[in-house]
């Protein structure tokens, strides 16, 4: 081998190993921060791997004139073939990477992505069969032939696709990428127009490189995909990733798992233990399902399954393992996890209406089970919530609610001596009847519950003013606080302004709090209790058997009355017993169960006694329990043997005919 041409050689082999540099350091820069699996980012993983393919061959190629000098060879041709393609189906991903990159990619159009690939296709057959001619000179090596003109063609047709196209929609992409694009297919024309001019140089492979590194400059940073706390991606990277998959028209499913007891970690523990909780659920998740994890909100994670990847029995094995113990400083923090799933675009077409869907199964599902799968029971369940909710809003501008008072019988005196007040909805025609212990609840959850009590407080003091229930008799009305209402700071403001706008002693009311509510409503109920007290307002434990039976709240918030709930007392009669449980028990079953239910009852009305409060009985239905419950040291008596609620003329007719 003569040294000019020995020198050539080197010259290649340098080319090749700055060539070689680049690339790794794109591979490099790509690679080290977890990335979203977008189609974009799969077109450029394939321009990396055929052009990394195309400088192994390039490589080889390089060596084997080094050493082989310019002897032919099947292994030289081979390599020549094979650097062809690679570098035809470097040229193919690029420009399906400009198309991903302006969000026009479809996968479901297969006709059209038919089309785009035949000159690949061409080039791909032409490479393994066409004729190829190897000639050696002054100046290097150099092919020629079908197979070079299949590669100049098929290079040629992909760069004037890419050019028309990256023109055609430019104005979806930011200048800057614009101009990126347009640089690095610019420095591939001009590294091809060099090559043509002097095919002996094997410049392609470096005009495809530096398209890659513009190409990469694109890329948005990842780092902004990532929640650094957890380790999973971020709730952006969530919304971007879906929008990606409705955009292209995929199906797949969507699952989110919530964490039950995550409020109350945070509270105890801190926000860096459940991130840490949360990093070691990502890495379960992953591990399992070999997923993607997405940190949507702070108790909640994300994943995405594409349809031909699901498999329903793996993800119900994972809701068994995100039963989560986790140890620190000696504790063992237990969380557990609700997997809900929704299929996509059939059950929700956009990432609101995702969002929505989920919103409603984590508030409205009683998060009993492990998993959900949104379906059409819970669909109409959610029809029903919206409807209440549209309801309930035009009931709020229309003057939608009326109020029925309930009778409460003081035993001590024989007569009716106040009424609880309760609110209905007057539209019982688009959904027919909604009882408020439906319509309250989703009042509390959509921010309408202050309200709503507003109205019905407005409501009773009118009527009590109107129709002088003092002069009647009634010493006093109850008007339920929900949860919500309890912690309002504006609270005690409004029902002061309220009363004194009707001229009502402030006494007249009598506010009733479940003993649920007042075990969650920490400090800002004190305060309004205080406020509302000091002003003459007086207090009743609500519900009182159905929550945690706190004996401290009686104590702590100092209730005039405590109303015992109808599932204490109905336990002890057959009849109504069989109301709340709901199952069929044996006769000497239920009678022992009877006998234990009148001991545990007749304790509570003791201590209550005892603690020196007044005590009103609800569900009162029958002379038994009438008798059974004023023996036993109740108060007051509250139910449908004496009256159902009455809206405001049956009641007034009710006060006159008990007289």
């Amino acid at each position: 081998m003569g040294e000019p041409l020995s020198t050539i050689y080197a010259l290649y082999f340098q080319i090749r190993i700055v060539n070689a540099l680049l690339l790794g350091i794109i591979w490099f820069l790509y690679l080290k921060n977890k990335r979203l699996p977008f189609e974009k980012g799969n077109f450029f993983t394939a321009i990396l791997v055929s052009s990394t393919s195309n400088v192994i061959c390039d490589f080889a190629i390089t060596y084997n004139l080094y050493t082989q000098g310019d002897s032919s060879g099947i292994i030289r041709e081979i390599l020549y073939r094979l650097f062809m393609i690679t570098i035809c189906l470097s040229m193919y991903f690029v420009h399906m990477h400009i198309e991903a990159l302006c969000n026009k990619y479809d996968k479901s159009h297969r006709r059209n992505n038919l089309i785009i690939s035949l000159p690949l296709m061409a080039a791909v057959a032409g490479g393994i069969f066409a004729p190829i001619e190897i000639s050696a000179g002054e100046n290097g090596v150099y092919s020629y032939g079908t197979v070079v003109n299949l590669e100049y063609v098929t290079m040629g047709i992909y760069f004037f696709l890419s050019v028309i196209f990256l023109f055609l929609n430019h104005k979806r992409l930011k200048k800057k990428k614009t101009a990126n694009i347009a640089m690095g297919l610019g420095v591939w024309a001009g590294f091809g127009i060099i090559q043509i001019l002097n095919p002996s140089l094997l410049l392609s492979s470096t005009g495809i490189i530096i398209l890659e590194l513009m190409n990469f400059l694109n890329f948005e940073d990842s780092k902004v995909y990532i929640n650094y706390e957890n380790g999973c991606f971020n709730s952006m990277a969530y919304r971007k990733m879906l929008s990606s998959y409705f955009n292209e028209n995929r199906k797949f499913y969507v699952a989110q798992i919530s964490f039950h007891e995550f409020h109350i970690v945070h509270g105890k523990y801190g926000h860096d233990i459940c991130q840490k909780i949360l990093r070691d659920i990502g890495n379960i998740v992953e591990d399992t399902l070999g997923l993607k994890v997405y940190s949507v909100e702070e108790e909640v994670i994300g994943i995405i399954i594409d349809k031909n990847n699901y498999d329903e029995e793996a993800v119900r094995n994972l809701a068994n393992k995100i039963e989560y113990g986790f140890t620190f400083n000696a504790s063992v923090i237990h969380v557990t996890g609700t997997i809900d799933m929704i299929y996509c675009p059939d059950e929700a077409e956009s990432v609101p209406e995702l969002e929505d869907i989920f919103s409603f199964m984590q508030r409205y599902r009683d998060r009993q089970q492990s998993f959900y799968r949104y379906d059409k029971n819970m669909y109409k369940e959610k029809e029903r919530y919206s409807d209440i909710l549209r309801i309930l809003d035009n009931a709020i501008n229309n003057d939608g609610f009326y109020m029925v008072y309930q009778p409460i019988y003081s035993v001590k005196k024989g007569d009716f001596h106040s009424a609880e007040a309760l609110i209905r909805l007057k539209d019982n025609r688009t959904i027919g009847f909604i009882s408020p212990e439906e319509f309250i609840p989703i009042a509390e959850k959509e921010g309408l519950i202050m309200k709503i009590g507003e109205i019905a407080l407005s409501k009773v003091c009118e009527f009590s003013q109107r129709a002088n229930l003092i002069g009647r008799g009634i010493e006093y009305i109850e008007i339920n606080l929900s949860a919500v209402q309890c912690i309002d700071q504006g609270l005690a403001r409004q029902i002061k302004d309220t009363v004194y706008k009707y001229g009502l002693p402030y006494n007249f009311l009598n506010l009733e709090i479940t003993e649920t509510a007042a075990t969650s409503s920490g400090n800002m109920l004190n305060r309004n209790v205080e406020a509302l007290r000091d002003m003459g307002a007086s207090f009743s434990m609500d519900d009182f058997g159905t929550g945690y039976s706190n004996l401290a709240q009686m104590v702590d918030i100092q209730y005039e009355l405590i109303k015992i709930d109808k599932s204490l007392i109905w336990c002890c009669y057959p009849e109504q017993r069989k109301k709340i449980l709901m199952k069929t028990e044996t006769e000497e079953k239920r009678d022992a169960s009877i006998t234990k239910s009148v001991a545990v009852l007749t304790k509570i009305i003791e201590l209550i006694n005892d603690l020196k409060l007044k005590i009103v009985a609800e569900g009162v239905e029958t002379k038994e329990m009438v008798d059974a419950l004023s023996e036993k040291g109740v108060d007051y008596l509250q139910g449908y043997y004496f009256s159902k609620p009455l809206a405001e003329e049956e009641f007034l007719n009710f006060l006159e005919s008990a007289e």
